[in-house]
């Protein structure tokens, strides 16, 4: 499959639309303009086997009196704004082409073929955030098709004046539902039905006020403008060597661009295809990285200046994630223990890299948790930070520096099962990953606020050495220490309970944030070598959590999930492209750049020779074990590690991975960023490659 989007992408604004399409007859589905949970227009495709014909747009072609199903076609083919079926008849071609503008709200299905054929076009019409929920309201006219909000929806509350328009340049009809259905009962179902004709153009477009105006239907000018659109955010990345299996790097790094602003400008995928909000944590990573990669400090100020204004004004902590249009209220009131720490650690390396301190005089609002609404009153960014760091002192285990666990940290399986162990748990990543934060922002304020950064300094000595304390054993970091009594330590190889003795994050947390001494991270890298690298990656733990038909005792998810895949199945692709950027600190360019090519989902079985094809243009969340249960998964789980159990892609594309892939990529390997307003060249070291990075542009020159 594959999701278009296209309008005001850049600043994530109502103004993006988005559609997606299935290689097995989808032409459209999920079209939606702005919030994609709310304000669909076609309804969702929820099966990947293709079982239910009823959802998004399909395409039914008269032959011999019957209309038949156009499905699975002789090939697919996809660009970033055109997607085309071509269906191989015995005597005759028939091309459907999915098309978007890239920098307007219009849409278009155009049907060719070299006879005359008589077509009817189904659409699953919601006008709502789900299907069945009540009469779809459009109107007839000279101009086509136009749709309204259904009625007591929140499309109809929030944007009442949103419409859709269908209309085609070749005569149309509607078929009533009982002509093809043999009821008045279509559920949603509008049928129209297209004169004969070899050629039919269908133009869907999507506004708040006026439909947007657009030119005679030109299908390569859209291919070619939405490329170059894709391809001008890396300024043309490109590099020379004479090892031809990197190549592959550079067609990757254009789809992960796309990827990239999926989720950062329309928040869905093809599994998840609900979303519509921003995560706390994630907007500070893949949006932000994919903008660091681009040299786009702009765009990651409107970052941090919309997560800042967010921050709870009760407790000075932040949602786990919100929407962020129209139904900003429409958020989690609670989060994560690591949460509170992104927005800090994001507006530190902006600091480190822009020397932009105005940011920090920028006055914005507060979230109000009591009215959840945004206050009236405004205070700075460095106002928003002190309030922010007293909440970090004030979630730390009692005479200690050390943040509690809270609502869990990165890894949603590992969630506590009781408030307990949300109060009395810390993770030695979560630590890691403070240390580094407070470290960067105080020394990029020692000259604009000295008492403040000698104060976070303070803190940050404290938390030192209350890691070395209580979360080291044996010079190994903990995965969880349970400040009980007697205190407990989790994951770790004298982990009796749990009987998992090694867990990827605080290893890898510890070598990028240089908790972890020189020595210390060489060590690391040797233990995550032997016990966590497994053929398709490194894997979260050395270990499954234990299964017991859901029974939950002390990880949520982890011990209640049926399926093993995503964080359950351990290698999660994110996770291993921080374990990327900790060989790039280390200097093992080897390891890192395989690292890289290992999650590659182009031609992967070069690299992994136990993977099952992949969707090449599309970034995988997880490398999952291929089995059905997961006492299976338990069963086989050390088969893995031998590469002796095939394994396959997760969720596709909805993930800040591909933001954070890029700038190892541009950052890391090839060496190129910005430091204190600086142009930055600090390229990894082969012997066999010689880099050409030929149209890098650095405050808009060449």
């Amino acid at each position: 499959g594959h999701l278009m989007i296209h309008g005001d992408i850049e600043h994530a604004t109502e103004n993006v639309m988005a559609t997606t399409n299935f290689m097995y007859g989808v032409f459209h589905s999920h079209i939606s303009l702005g919030n994609t949970t709310f304000h669909k227009f076609l309804g969702d495709t929820r099966n990947p086997l293709n079982i239910q014909k009823m959802a998004g747009l399909r395409i039914y072609v008269k032959q011999d009196n019957n209309y038949q199903l156009l499905g699975l076609p002789s090939y697919y083919d996809m660009g970033v704004t055109t997607t085309k079926w071509v269906y191989v008849l015995e005597n005759d071609e028939i091309i459907v082409t999915a098309s978007v503008d890239i920098n307007k709200t219009i849409q278009y299905l155009h049907i060719d073929s070299q006879k005359q054929y008589e077509f009817v076009v189904q659409m699953h019409i919601l006008m709502n955030s789900e299907e069945f929920s009540g009469d779809i309201t459009y109107e007839i006219s000279d101009k086509g098709i136009t749709f309204a909000p259904a009625e007591n929806s929140m499309l109809s509350t929030h944007s009442p004046s949103l419409q859709y328009q269908l209309s085609c340049d070749t005569k149309i009809d509607i078929i009533p539902s009982s002509q093809l259905l043999g009821s008045d009962d279509a559920h949603g179902l509008m049928f129209i039905g297209v004169e004969r004709c070899s050629s039919a153009l269908f133009t869907i477009s999507a506004s708040y006020q006026e439909q947007p105006s657009h030119a005679d239907y030109d299908e390569k000018g859209l291919d070619e403008k939405g490329t170059l659109f894709m391809k001008s955010w890396l300024k043309g990345f490109d590099f020379k060597t004479p090892i031809t299996g990197y190549y592959k790097l550079i067609d990757l790094a254009f789809w992960y661009t796309h990827n990239a602003l999926v989720h950062y400008a329309s928040p869905h995928g093809l599994e998840q295809f609900n979303g519509a909000a921003w995560g706390t944590r994630d907007v500070c990573q893949g949006p932000a990285e994919l903008f660091f990669a681009a040299d786009r400090y702009d765009l990651v100020r409107e970052i941090l200046i919309k997560v800042y204004r967010r921050q709870f004004i009760e407790n000075g902590d932040f949602p786990q994630w919100y929407m962020f249009d129209q139904y900003y209220q429409i958020q989690a009131h609670e989060s994560h223990g690591d949460i509170i720490i992104w927005p800090l650690r994001l507006l530190g390396h902006y600091l480190l890299r822009t020397n932009d301190y105005s940011i920090l005089k920028e006055k914005v609002e507060y979230m109000s948790l009591k009215d959840n609404a945004f206050t009236s009153s405004k205070v700075t960014i460095l106002d928003h930070v002190k309030k922010q760091f007293s909440a970090i002192k004030d979630s730390s285990i009692e005479g200690t520096a050390l943040p509690r666990y809270g609502g869990g940290d990165w890894d949603d399986t590992l969630q506590p099962a009781n408030e307990q162990l949300k109060e009395s748990m810390v993770s030695g990543w979560t630590v890691a990953l403070l240390y580094e934060t407070l470290l960067t922002f105080s020394n990029q304020i020692e000259d604009i606020d000295t008492n403040f950064a000698e104060e976070i300094i303070q803190y940050n000595s404290n938390l030192y050495q209350d890691y070395h304390t209580y979360m080291l054993l044996d010079s190994n970091p903990v995965g969880f220490t349970l400040f009980n009594n007697p205190i407990t330590h989790l994951i770790h190889p004298q982990d009796d309970y749990t009987n998992i003795h090694y867990r990827l994050l605080p290893y890898v947390r510890s070598i990028i944030s240089r908790l972890a001494s020189h020595d210390e991270s060489l060590n690391y890298d040797r233990i995550i070598e032997q016990y966590l690298k497994h053929p398709d990656g490194v894997r979260l733990m050395d270990k499954t959590v234990p299964y017991h038909g859901g029974e939950n005792t002390l990880f949520q998810r982890a011990e209640t999930a049926a399926n093993f895949g995503r964080e359950i199945g351990l290698q999660y692709v994110h996770a291993h492209i921080r374990y990327i950027e900790a060989m790039f600190g280390l200097n093992k360019p080897e390891k890192a750049v395989l690292g890289l090519l290992e999650i590659c989902p182009i031609t992967i079985q070069n690299v992994v020779k136990n993977a099952i094809t992949r969707q090449s243009n599309m970034y995988f969340s997880s490398s999952d074990a291929y089995v059905k249960t997961r006492y299976e998964a338990q069963e086989k789980f050390g088969l893995l590690k031998k590469g002796e159990v095939k394994v396959k892609g997760g969720w596709r594309l909805y993930s800040s991975g591909p933001g954070i892939y890029l700038k190892q990529l541009v950052e890391q390997m090839i060496g190129i960023s910005r430091y204190q307003n600086k142009l930055l060249i600090n390229p990894v070291s082969f012997d066999t490659m010689k880099y050409d990075y030929i149209q890098y542009h650095f405050n808009n020159k060449k």
